[in-house]
């Protein structure tokens, strides 16, 4: 899969993933083996291992082997259980003012 390098300032504090299986949501190259993300989450550069590995060896990214593991961008499963978050919430704020004590 071919896209943009960035300049090298780009790449600061980014991270780079290899050894995926990547799911690209690109109708033309479905599949990638690894991509960087920059520190404000955009993807840099989506392709092989090969050309992830020798961005990160050359940029000195920190990298993370995903080990075939399975990729999908936009899938984000951020929840609490409603009971116990609100729980924890209301005595927070109880003992800001001096209500409740939490233990």
């Amino acid at each position: 899969m071919s896209s943009y390098t960035y300049p090298s300032s780009q790449y600061a504090n980014s991270v780079a993933y290899i050894d995926g299986s990547v799911y690209t949501v690109n109708d033309l190259e479905p599949w990638a083996d690894g991509f960087i993300v920059s520190e404000e989450g955009v993807f840099l550069h989506v392709g092989s291992t090969t050309e992830i590995w020798t961005i990160a060896k050359e940029f000195n990214i920190v990298t993370i082997h995903l080990n075939d593991q399975f990729v999908m961008p936009g899938i984000h499963d951020a929840h609490m259980s409603v009971g116990p978050g609100m729980k924890r919430m209301i005595c927070l704020r109880a003992q800001a003012v001096g209500i409740v004590s939490l233990y």
